[in-house]
């Protein structure tokens, strides 16, 4: 999961509308064909969410 197109898909689904992070997360997960928890660990590592 690149992080470039990651921040990009994320911003994406945030200009949209979507304030849920769990359905963000879930969108993406599905976008890059991983797991929701690996999705959440990588917007982590990212910066993109806050570490807890």
């Amino acid at each position: 999961m690149p992080s470039d197109m990651l921040v990009r898909e994320f911003v994406v689904r945030l200009r949209s509308g979507s304030r849920v992070v769990s359905a963000i997360v879930a969108s993406l997960a599905e976008r890059f064909n991983v797991s929701a928890q690996a999705m959440e660990s990588r917007l982590k590592v990212i910066g993109a969410l806050a570490p807890y």
